[in-house]
């Protein structure tokens, strides 16, 4: 194996909540979205196991955000307390932080992705050997498995059936008075008895005993409000947030309208119009500049007549290169035009110069030579 590699691995494991298992690693080689290779063997899991739990002895094991860049950095979307390995992997249990909670049920995260230390095989795959955060992600590498969840408690089912248990305990506390009689002394008895083992106590339970088994269920009902109060109140504020992500949305996909005064819409349109008018002018410059070039070279006998239009074609490609080699050219001798005959001249078009200016090119480099050598190569047939 080489030397050891930093990764990344997103992945979409099972569903996560606070306090439940998720999946960190799998078993096999997963299909990635990023093109590289990995590779994750029991017996590697087994090593990532070790060093992990190892880790684990001097706290937790933080889920970042992203892998800890952009503005939020190191900080902590949730801890893992433990580890296990399983047929289908490396699994974490998983306690997430109120803000990371809020966010993943909110639709604003849907993936954890592993950061580890691996080294690659002969084979070219990554194989993990030290896991040293998770973190939640929207790109993951692992294509295919499963977006992640922070569960909502809902406690209105059980707080329905702990209210009727309560009212049904406080409608059966209302025992018979006592009397002297024997007989109904004993038929109190009975409902005492039969009222403790209802609530789960002994036989021999006392009247104080069962009041403080009421009270207890009364506290944990109690209980069980204040928590789901607190779920609506967070599940208020998670819909307010994804209200106003939803606006922002819908008003960045508004097209925007620009509204200029007239004395910026005149300066707009005087702005275009003398950038059409320097365009033309510029064309017009190098039209006449390709047209002097071409017909001083055909002046001092250095472009015969007959090639007049072809090296017009060749100048407008590249002025500045044909003016160079316009000056090492050698003065030729008179070349009367093709006046008859089945075949005609052959005339370089525009689409030709550059490629033609391309292969002089190659020849000046390839024999040091200047371009008006050049040419005469390529014209001779030597290209």
């Amino acid at each position: 194996m080489s030397n050891g590699l930093a990764h990344t691995l997103s992945s979409a494991g099972p569903s996560v909540s606070v306090g439940k298992w998720a999946h960190v690693m799998p078993v096999g080689t997963p299909e990635m979205n990023d093109g590289r290779k990995f590779k994750f063997s029991p017996e590697d899991l087994q090593i990532v196991f070790n060093e992990v739990t190892k880790k684990l002895k001097k706290g937790d094991v933080p889920v970042l955000f992203e892998h800890g860049k952009g503005p939020r950095g190191g900080v902590a979307a949730g801890w893992f307390s433990r580890f296990e390995l399983r047929a289908d992997g490396l699994w974490g249990l998983v306690r997430w932080v109120a803000n990371a909670a809020n966010e993943i049920r909110a639709d604003l995260w849907r993936h954890l992705s592993p950061g580890f230390y691996g080294l690659e095989d002969p084979e070219g795959y990554i194989r993990p050997r030290q896991l040293f955060e998770v973190s939640l992600t929207n790109k993951p590498a692992i294509h295919g498995l499963t977006r992640v969840a922070a569960e909502v408690i809902d406690v209105s089912e059980i707080e329905a059936e702990a209210a009727a248990e309560f009212e049904m305990y406080l409608a059966e506390s209302q025992l018979p008075a006592k009397s002297d009689e024997d007989e109904t002394a004993k038929e109190d008895m009975v409902n005492f008895k039969e009222f403790a083992v209802l609530l789960g106590l002994a036989e021999e339970a006392t009247e104080e005993d069962i009041k403080k088994n009421l009270q207890e269920r009364a506290n944990a009902l109690e209980e069980i409000k204040a928590k789901y109060a607190a779920v609506e109140a967070e599940l208020a504020e998670i819909k307010k947030v994804q209200a106003e992500v939803e606006a922002k949305a819908k008003a960045d996909a508004e097209p925007k309208t620009v509204t200029l005064t007239e004395a910026e819409m005149t300066a707009k349109v005087e702005a275009e119009a003398k950038a059409k008018a320097e365009a033309i002018v510029a064309e017009q410059s190098a039209v006449a500049l390709v047209a002097s070039l071409v017909e001083q070279g055909v002046k001092d006998g250095k472009i015969v007549a007959a090639k007049r239009e072809s090296y017009e074609t060749l100048a407008r490609a590249c002025p500045e290169a044909f003016k160079e080699m316009l000056a090492d050219l050698r003065v030729q001798a008179p070349v009367e035009p093709v006046t008859s005959g089945t075949i005609a001249p052959v005339k370089i078009t525009a689409d030709t110069a550059k490629e033609k200016w391309d292969r002089i090119g190659k020849l000046a480099k390839k024999y040091a030579c200047s371009y008006a050598e050049a040419l005469g190569m390529y014209e001779a047939g030597q290209q």
